[in-house]
């Protein structure tokens, strides 16, 4: 005798059917692929990653609940397997102003929003045209076990970072291309604002200190408040020092 079928089970199948139909529309960037043409410069270059061993998920593969951004504030970036702190360094000081950061997305639909489609747009500065452009990509993003290998968000249910990143992957060329630079770059990347780069030759950090405080100080007070200042050093030596 045939089992008689439960609304309930009727509904979750009827359910399923739809969530894989739509996965199966979401948009894929044919321009920018999801394999080692976007991963590397050469097909057969490993050198921060084995291509076969990822598989590109979007959001909702990786994380239960993803968004872009946080309720009232964007989570911290994080570096992934790629050398390209002179991205993340910049973004800690913007992720703090919540404004400034949206205004890097141009009209994105919330992963939960029915007519999410899986497309992105950053906005970047693009230093061949000397303007802001767009960048269009889809949200499949390279894991390895299910996990970012990439530059990820420190609450792992934001994809703002690891979505800008892949823009900027695409801007340039692949991810490999954003491997080294310099934090001056990055915050003209991210803003087209004008970056004031000034390398300090100290012989210890308690003397790049004392003139890292000399210099903010001297910055004008009214206009201090407008401003965005980072700081690095090699990982091996403190010459030369970059403000």
């Amino acid at each position: 005798m045939q089992r008689e079928t439960h609304p309930f089970e009727f509904l979750n199948l009827v359910a399923h059917i739809c969530t894989k139909f739509k996965m199966e529309l979401l948009f894929e960037d044919i321009s920018f692929p999801p394999n080692s043409n976007s991963l590397l410069f050469k097909k057969d270059s490993s050198q921060f990653v084995e291509p076969s061993k990822i598989i590109w998920k979007r959001p909702h593969e990786i994380a239960k609940n993803p968004s872009l951004f946080g309720i009232s504030i964007a989570s911290e970036p994080t570096q992934g397997i790629l050398g390209n702190c002179w991205m993340v360094a910049p973004l800690y000081s913007l992720q703090k102003k919540m404004e400034l950061l949206k205004r890097l997305f141009v009209n994105f639909s919330s992963f939960g929003d029915p007519l999410y489609c899986g497309k992105c747009i950053c906005l970047l500065w693009d230093e061949t045209s000397g303007s802001m452009v767009e960048i269009l990509i889809d949200d499949k993003l390279p894991t390895i076990d299910g996990k970012l290998i990439m530059g990820a968000c420190k609450h792992s249910s934001e994809f703002w970072w690891p979505l800008l990143e892949k823009a900027c992957a695409k801007l340039y060329g692949c991810y490999e291309a954003l491997t080294s630079g310099l934090a001056s770059e990055g915050f003209m990347l991210f803003t087209a604002g004008y970056c004031w780069r000034k390398e300090l030759s100290l012989k210890n950090s308690a003397q790049f200190t004392e003139t890292k405080q000399q210099i903010v100080k001297s910055l004008d007070g009214s206009l201090y408040v407008h401003l965005f200042v980072c700081f690095s050093a090699p990982s091996t030596t403190l010459e030369p020092m970059e403000f």
